[in-house]
């Protein structure tokens, strides 16, 4: 999976522009060492092509699904305000 990572991020960009989508949420598992440093490296590709990501790290049980659903809602907001 790590071999492929720039064809991954050229994909998800391109994919995230022919569908015309106003935002990416891009979620992770907490002490995930795989894909922890991928918005590194994603997120200044989208923002090239004008497009937001909101990263969020999700526990394994969901104990901070309620400060998720916060900050997903204030993501949606910031969005609807661009348009």
């Amino acid at each position: 999976m790590m071999d492929n990572r720039i064809e991954m991020q050229q994909w998800v960009t391109d994919t995230a522009k022919e569908y015309n989508v106003a935002g990416v949420v891009y979620e992770k598992m907490q002490y995930c060492e795989c894909w922890g440093g991928e918005t590194l490296f994603l997120e200044p590709k989208l923002k090239a092509e004008g497009i937001p990501m909101l990263t969020v790290e999700r526990e394994e049980h969901l104990a901070n699904a309620g400060q998720l659903a916060i900050r997903a809602e204030a993501f949606i907001e910031m969005i609807e305000k661009e348009d």
